[in-house]
């Protein structure tokens, strides 16, 4: 039996052609759409900003219990910081920071307002005061 030459290559352009198109259609074929679940969603947004957000924490200042609260606020449609330290049961002062963008900025300008003012209040001395000023 003779081979047709015309024949195997017009099959050889099918093939080129058909299998790349199989190809296609079937990585195209898109997957079943699932419904959003609003609420798991917008719970772990809120959660995820509410903590890199709002801070309460405790911290040692000179072997005395402080407080520290961080909060944002908008000033000027910009994000800005502003934390407060507090040592219950040692001094009545309040450390004050604001700073915008940085949340650690805030937390260290309040710490530093502290101790500026337990040092001119007489409750540190000025060595113990020296590494934060």
């Amino acid at each position: 039996m003779p081979v047709n030459n015309k024949k195997i290559i017009m099959m050889d352009k099918m093939v080129c052609v058909c299998v790349p198109m199989m190809l296609l259609l079937l990585a195209s074929k898109p997957n079943q759409a699932q419904p959003i679940n609003f609420s798991e969603l917008l719970s772990g947004t809120l959660d995820t900003v509410s903590k890199e957000l709002f801070k309460h924490g405790e911290i040692i200042l000179f072997d005395h219990y402080c407080t520290l609260s961080r909060r944002p606020f908008i000033k000027s449609w910009e994000l800005h910081y502003r934390t407060k330290i507090h040592c219950p049961g040692w001094t009545p002062i309040i450390g004050k920071g604001t700073s915008d963008w940085n949340p650690a900025r805030s937390e260290l300008d309040a710490t530093r307002d502290y101790v500026r003012q337990a040092l001119q209040q007489g409750f540190i001395t000025q060595e113990q005061a020296d590494p934060w000023i």
